[in-house]
């Protein structure tokens, strides 16, 4: 219901005649939904056989990736050259790149704060200095090319920041971003919205946001980190919770949901794999959900290596099985199709981007469509001269390809000559083929097709 539309394609040659019964190929390469990755910029970047098939995974797998740390403030300022190389090497194969965090508010983690920023919390204009020059440095750099940032990363734990600003401060950061990267999405992000057991935190983060954007903040989404253990949330819930988290039913104002850092940490690989399965498809099928990104892939790159879908010796657990199936074949469409007599074909497909292959005597068109509503696709077409074909016996048999629609055939007693005239009869589709029927000529005739007349 949410995720397919019919994906009508219209086809009409140069001269704007319908080509009918022509075959069409279509085939999704890439989807609309964001099915991806926290990766690091280290294993894009340097060499060696692991790092190789690192590389591999993310590319024939994902279609969006976050940096796991190299974007965070305290790291990118010590050294943004890793960061650097890692979005243009995603951006240069097609990955869209999502951007976290921006400010991570609390001093309880090293790589939240730059070490000498604590020391200004005793002066707030200081502060707020230091931090709007962070951000419009960061967000000036990567301007266009980050299609989404994590703004500020779990604010309802993590409230240093906060607690000597206020509020509208960080409301402020949502301005500076909007104002510096206009193009960009703007998200607040937290953790144990979908994974703890009640919805205290969930209603906390929907609280949150909402007075965001009561102080002017231009807040277009949430991001849920969804670190699961042994408590997992059942599937109904988990789709009350993204319908609560979202407004979609309250009429109170809605958010964009994504699903930031997806990983369950769980040694029954079994259940593993099942519930990876059934959280993907409550991702997958709410409305409000535009992606779900994991929390890493492979066991030597990942915190909690239990969570990782590969094993360190690369070898997929189920719950890597579970993700593939439903990504690249379950959740696909790769059909053909033929065009209708007014050169028309619907199929519904998955939303994303599409290689569309229209197959013509002697040549084959590709083009790339993008299926995001029922807008027709109508592809630039060439015009085609068809090849007229004759058969023989007590009556003459005419025929010629049935996507050279608009044509007529003429005889003539002189090629050279003016005097071309219809023949006395009328084509007709028979077996995907033009066909005409004529008395067997007493005399030697001459034979055309010619565009125009009835």
């Amino acid at each position: 219901q949410n995720r397919k539309a019919a994906f009508t394609i219209e086809l009409k040659d140069a001269q704007g005649f319908p080509m009918a019964g022509v075959p069409v190929e279509l085939r999704l390469i890439r989807h609309e939904f964001a099915f991806g990755s926290a990766v690091a910029a280290p294993r894009l970047l340097a060499g060696g056989a692991d790092n190789d098939r690192y590389r591999g995974v993310v590319t024939q797998w994902f279609n969006a990736a976050v940096l796991e740390n190299d974007l965070k403030w305290p790291l990118y300022e010590a050294n943004p050259g890793p960061a650097n190389q890692a979005v243009s090497w995603l951006r240069s194969r097609d990955i869209a790149v999502s951007g976290s965090s921006l400010i991570q508010p609390g001093t309880n983690r090293s790589d939240s704060l730059p070490a000498e920023v604590p020391a200004l919390f005793s002066d707030v204009p200081r502060l707020r200095d230091r931090i709007n020059t962070h951000l419009t440095n960061i967000l000036n750099r990567f301007r266009g090319q980050i299609s989404d940032w994590d703004v500020v990363h779990d604010p309802v734990h993590d409230a240093a920041l906060e607690g000597v600003m206020g509020r509208a401060e960080v409301a402020s950061w949502f301005q500076v971003a909007r104002a510096v990267d206009p193009g960009a999405q703007l998200r607040l992000t937290g953790h144990g919205t979908l994974e703890s057991p009640g919805r205290a935190e969930t209603t906390q983060l929907r609280q949150y946001a909402d007075s965001l954007r009561s102080l002017g903040a231009p807040l277009d989404g949430l991001g849920l980190q969804s670190h699961f253990t042994d408590s997992l949330t059942p599937p109904g819930e988990l789709l009350e919770r993204l319908d609560l988290l979202s407004g979609i039913h309250s009429g109170t104002g809605t958010y964009p949901l994504r699903i930031t850092g997806f990983d369950l940490d769980l040694a029954d690989e079994a259940v593993q794999a099942d519930y990876t399965r059934d959280f993907l498809t409550v991702a997958f099928s709410h409305p409000a959900v535009t992606g779900a990104l994991t929390w890493g892939f492979w066991g030597k790159q990942q915190a909690r290596p239990r969570a990782a879908l590969f094993r360190d010796d690369w070898s997929p657990r189920p719950s890597a099985i579970a993700w593939s199936n439903l990504v690249h074949r379950t959740w696909t469409t790769h059909t053909n199709v033929q065009t209708s007599g007014s050169g028309k074909a619907v199929v519904r497909g998955f939303k994303g981007e599409y290689e569309v292959t229209v197959r013509l005597p002697g040549t084959n068109v590709v083009q790339v469509a993008r299926l995001g509503t029922s807008t027709p696709f109508r592809p630039e077409m060439p015009v085609i001269r068809p090849e007229l074909s004759v058969i023989p016996g007590d009556l003459f048999e005419f025929r010629w390809p049935r996507f050279a629609s608009g044509y007529r055939l003429e005889t003539s007693d002189a090629p050279g000559s003016d005097g071309w005239h219809p023949v006395e009869g009328f084509a007709t589709v028979i077996s995907g083929v033009w066909r005409v029927q004529l008395p067997a000529p007493d005399q030697t005739q001459y034979y055309r097709l010619r565009r125009g007349g009835p």
